[in-house]
């Protein structure tokens, strides 16, 4: 009797479904999508020691421990970036003798508001990646707020 030939099953792998950073992007609505895929892509050119990683509703770069006089302690990231209701909140998390690397940066940053460690951005052209790329060097070559040896 000959033997009976079978069709052999063809395996066809899905494609995974994104995770982390990829999916907390596609999540996002156009435009602003758009605009957080370009500094993303900035920050991760500019600084690739920080690894990106998804932290609540933001973006994370560069995780740290830290631990305060006080005696609080906790995570957090030397860059964090959000999308928020009104704008595009991009947080540096430097600091020196002289105060907040994001603050003594603000006049070179263009059309953005400031507070002392969060730069609220309308959209990326109002953002002078010249600045913005200088400041992420320089907050590179610090430590966080409290940073400690993890």
């Amino acid at each position: 009797m000959a033997a009976k030939k079978t069709a052999a099953k063809k395996i066809v792998a899905k494609p995974a479904a994104p995770s982390g950073v990829e999916a907390f992007l596609t999540a996002l609505p156009e435009p602003r999508q758009s605009e957080l895929r370009r500094l993303h892509a900035l920050i991760v050119a500019t600084v690739p020691q920080f690894a990106p990683h998804v932290v609540g509703s933001m973006i994370g770069y560069g995780p740290y421990q830290y631990r305060y006089e006080s005696g609080r302690e906790g995570r957090s990231s030397r860059v964090a970036l959000a999308s928020r209701a009104q704008a595009i909140s991009i947080y540096v998390a430097a600091a020196d003798a002289q105060g907040w690397l994001a603050e003594r940066a603000a006049p070179a940053l263009g059309k953005v508001k400031v507070g002392k460690s969060c730069i609220g951005v309308k959209k990326v052209d109002d953002l002078s990646t010249e600045a913005f790329v200088d400041l992420l060097r320089r907050a590179a070559a610090m430590r966080g707020p409290g940073e400690v040896e993890s």
